[in-house]
């Protein structure tokens, strides 16, 4: 009896379109692609193309010589999955060409290529954005880079942020990072939302299955009773120090680390972060909430493998089932990388955290 059509094998070889088109030559000496993308935001890609080609008519030569195709400043985008409908992964531009030449080897022309954030990398600047809520600097920096903004369930803090000498994206990462936000761009659009606050997608990965291999650590080396922030609140003329509360602790069921630190190692310690200088109490606050939301979630991480996945991205739900009972449950994806080769075909390799183990609560 033949194969049903569930079992018939996937297609899964990179899509990718070069300028909007899709070019055989592209296509068919693709031989290796590696994207990855984290939560703070800008993916990088590298592709591997066989660079030697023969002719009909004439001896081997190079196959991207003319610098007709792959070329510095062309647009780039790559679908993953199957093939018959592929789902976008990575747009952005080629700013990087590699010729690798070796005597065992043919040739290969190594593509590299960020996304859109690249301009904000590379735009360096000094100002300073006076009583303005986080949401409208996310806004403006967007707005710079042609980037449409898209912001939601950010802190109500406002506050004279200064930008010193930092390109716009280290700027944008660094006060992002106080507030446990997360930024990505998609196409055309700057995402800025708390991390884990809701799922990009969700995912069911079960060990032996389309998981190939996960290693999870629960760690309470890093938890905490409390945490807290201090600073100075030149409007109350005061110093003010804000314990951090539980709140955006991300998908998940079971005990969390910051409870079970005080009856596992009997150790209620609290943490202050440190004085911050000049911070209002309302911002305070919100960045001693990041902080226990951030730390709580490092509680149980996650590194996988799988067989390559589109929607295995940065902020998916996955669900984790057939590992050891005390580890199944929910996480959210804070790392990605896929690849593919000949050989190895389409992974996806993830850093997933969770705030609880155990499976019960």
């Amino acid at each position: 009896m033949g194969a049903s059509l569930t079992e018939l094998p996937v297609n899964s070889r990179p899509t990718v379109r070069i300028n909007g088109e899709q070019k055989t030559a592209v296509d068919e000496l693709l031989n290796a692609m590696m994207l990855h993308e984290t939560a703070d935001g800008m993916s990088a890609l590298e592709l591997s193309f066989v660079d030697w080609v023969a002719r009909p008519s004439s001896e081997p030569e190079f196959a991207f010589g003319d610098n007709a195709v792959l070329k510095l400043g062309a647009d780039v985008k790559v679908y993953g999955g199957d093939t018959s409908s592929p789902q976008e992964i990575f747009r952005g531009r080629i700013s990087a060409l590699e010729s690798d030449c070796n005597v065992d080897s043919p040739p290969n022309l190594i593509v590299l290529a960020e996304d859109s954030l690249n301009a904000a990398r590379k735009t360096r600047r000094c100002e300073t954005y006076e009583g303005a809520a986080l949401a409208d600097v996310v806004r403006k920096i967007a707005g710079r880079h042609g980037l449409r903004a898209t912001v939601k369930d950010l802190p109500s803090v406002t506050s004279d942020w200064v930008q010193l000498n930092e390109s716009d994206l280290a700027f944008l990462r660094r006060i992002a990072s106080r507030f446990d936000v997360a930024i990505q761009v998609v196409a055309d659009e700057l995402q800025a939302m708390p991390f884990g606050a809701e799922p990009r997608g969700t995912l069911e990965l079960r060990w032996n299955d389309k998981l190939l291999s996960v290693r999870v650590t629960a760690d309470l080396a890093q938890q905490s009773k409390a945490l807290s922030v201090a600073g100075y609140d030149s409007a109350r003329g005061s110093a003010t120090v804000q314990t951090g509360a539980a709140g955006n602790l991300g998908p998940g069921r079971g005990r969390n680390g910051f409870a079970l630190v005080e009856a596992s190692l009997h150790s209620g310690v609290s943490e202050n972060l440190g004085h911050f200088g000049e911070l209002t109490t309302a911002e305070a606050k919100a960045m001693a909430n990041a902080a226990f939301n951030q730390r709580a979630r490092g509680f149980v991480t996650a590194q996988g493998l799988a067989d390559g996945n589109p929607a295995l991205r940065v902020g998916t739900w996955i669900t984790l089932k057939r590992v050891n009972p005390l580890f199944e449950g929910d996480y959210v994806v804070r790392e990605a990388r896929h690849a593919f080769s000949l050989k190895t075909g389409y992974t996806t390799a993830f850093t997933a955290q969770s705030a609880f183990w155990g499976g019960v609560a």
